[in-house]
């Protein structure tokens, strides 16, 4: 049985009620909604072959396997059905908020998701590519990983000729690359191949910018 947590309910009695629910709506509203007589008809005939197979698999005396599969078969396409009409009917143009809450829809969240400043930490670890190229893979090493704040990196790097000074802060660095948790590569000039590529991660929310990560470093190949 097809299942929505978002706003179908999970049960078939939940999912009974929201559809008989539904129908004495749009008797009322659906014309007013451009919902064609068709749809609601089929809509309401669905309901209630849903009511009555339900009905049968609650009786004792009528519940078999054939009434345990049709039952499941009449509430897939009420299902179906409840999704397309909401999918084609109440968002375009979409229901005032009242409307909603009369079908048993939460209203829209028009409030913004706040977006926090990030708190982790992390560092760049480098692989072999090929002769002038290094892999990158981003690792977390404090924060949460699960605050989304969190998920996007800055990758800061430098090169330096062997035995040339380290770099000792971020603005030292002069090229960067944005990534995320996955595989990355940098691509040097042939002439670096034999010097040394200091990185630096710093983790990105939009404008805001969380604390620098540790210092890594790797022979370019």
């Amino acid at each position: 049985m097809t299942k929505n947590t978002d706003w179908w309910p999970s049960t078939r009695t939940g999912q009974l009620e929201m559809a008989k629910k539904w129908v004495e709506v749009l008797a009322e509203h659906g014309n007013s909604w451009n919902i064609l007589k068709d749809i609601m008809r089929n809509f309401e005939d669905l309901v209630q072959a849903a009511e009555n197979a339900l009905h049968d698999v609650q009786n004792e005396n009528a519940n078999t396997t054939v009434a345990k599969t049709k039952c499941g078969e009449v509430f897939d396409q009420m299902t179906a059905a409840a999704r397309d009409i909401k999918r084609w009917f109440f968002h375009s143009p979409p229901l005032k908020d009242y409307e909603l809450v009369m079908l048993g829809l939460k209203p829209r969240d028009r409030k913004a998701t706040p977006s926090g400043t990030p708190t982790a930490q992390a560092i760049a670890e480098t692989f072999l590519k090929g002769v002038a190229q290094m892999g990158v893979n981003v690792v977390y090493r404090t924060g949460s990983h699960d605050d989304p704040a969190n998920k996007v990196f800055r990758v800061y790097y430098v090169v330096r000729t062997q035995g040339e000074k380290a770099p000792q802060s971020p603005g030292e660095f002069t090229h960067s690359f944005p990534a995320k948790r996955r595989e990355s590569t940098i691509q040097f000039d042939f002439t670096d191949s034999g010097k040394v590529c200091y990185l630096i991660v710093q983790i990105e929310n939009g404008k805001k910018k969380g604390p620098w990560g540790p210092i890594s470093s790797a022979l370019i190949p």
